[in-house]
């Protein structure tokens, strides 16, 4: 499968504890998040930009860290959901959300989102064994108003699905 569009992401950024930070700098090693409620499946999660693992760490940390690590992954093993699938004139995320749909004879719950976004990532984990990088845009928050035009600002996320991807892990300077 070729799910690649624009720069292959090569730096990542993990929000977490300040303890948890250095217990990770210790192992050089992350525990993959578990769960049906996490954006890209099962995994390790980074932010493109600084600033977005910065946000987040401040906002759900008591003692926050961020951590930058290398990403090395070949061109045919990451896949961005925004980037438009050849000849079908949609985002690879459309065009695998409708096969998810087709397979399992069923509508997605619109009142389970992250659920919703979880149970396909995991089918393109299961569907495509060489697929080891997740990309793609989420809204910082939650949407207040379904009905008017969603003008929130969005943040680029990445979903490693093992450490075998990850190198050089370091704790950023976030103040």
């Amino acid at each position: 499968m070729e799910g690649t569009a624009g720069d292959k992401p090569s730096v990542g950024y993990h929000g977490t504890h300040r303890d948890t930070a250095k217990l990770i700098m210790c192992s050089n090693e992350f525990r993959c998040s578990i769960g049906n409620e996490h954006w890209l499946g099962k995994g390790i999660y980074f932010y493109l930009e600084k600033s977005d693992a910065i946000l987040w760490a401040a906002a759900n940390q008591k003692d926050p860290a961020v951590l930058s690590v290398d990403i090395t992954v070949s061109d045919d093993a990451w896949l961005d959901y925004d980037a438009p699938a050849p000849g079908s004139g949609k985002t690879y995320y459309g065009v695998i959300a409708e096969q998810f749909e087709e397979k399992f004879s069923r509508r997605l719950d619109p009142q389970k989102g992250q659920q919703n976004q979880c149970a396909i990532a995991e089918y393109i984990w299961e569907k495509y064994p060489s697929i080891m990088l997740l990309v793609a845009k989420f809204p910082y928050q939650r949407r207040k108003f379904p009905f008017v035009k969603d003008w929130r600002p969005l943040r680029r996320e990445m979903c490693a699905r093992d450490n075998s991807l990850i190198s050089n892990i370091s704790l950023c300077d976030i103040h």
